[in-house]
């Protein structure tokens, strides 16, 4: 897209991109109500799921246990810091559909949780702003190596601690 828009007779007078997606295109997991979509652990993409966009894919069920190796040192600091006694990076899960819908209150989204009942939830909540934001600086670098002068990529990202396409 980036030579395309530069071999354009405009394409001297672009000096960046404004990468944009999701809802009101600030690169966040889209939330819809009664209309969500949910990918299974088979990939394949389930109507009317639950009230979140969900993703228990196999690549984002590792993402989230790889998320989790980075956030504790140890599985003593993940089961003591989740107050499971049992879980382990290998057998860790995101939250289900139920603990979900326990999140959501008033069909809004309750702005403290309480992290010593709440920290499944707290860590797939970071773990999804990880993703997106990995993803939003994937696409920026490949913005900026697409071409052959500098030009400037940005995007509208939920996650205040990051930048794109460094």
């Amino acid at each position: 897209l980036r030579q395309h828009i530069e071999s354009q007779p405009y394409g001297k007078a672009v000096i960046g991109y404004m990468m944009m997606w999701g809802y009101d295109s600030q690169w966040g997991w889209p939330v819809t109500g009664n209309v969500d979509q949910t990918v299974g652990p088979d990939g394949k993409i389930s109507e009317n799921g639950p009230a979140h966009l969900m993703d228990y894919s196999a690549p984002m069920q590792k993402y989230f246990q790889d998320f989790l190796r980075r956030t504790y040192a140890d599985e003593a600091a993940l089961r003591k810091a989740g107050n499971n006694p049992n879980v382990t990076f290998e057998t860790a899960k995101p939250p289900t559909t139920e603990q979900l819908k326990l999140e959501k209150v008033d069909d809004a989204f309750p702005y403290l949780l309480d992290p010593a009942k709440d920290r499944q939830l707290i860590d797939w909540a970071r773990c999804k702003s990880e993703v997106i934001g990995d993803l939003a600086n994937d696409l920026g670098v490949a913005i900026k190596a697409a071409g052959t002068r500098k030009v400037l990529v940005s995007g509208y990202f939920q996650d205040i601690d990051r930048s794109i396409g460094t």
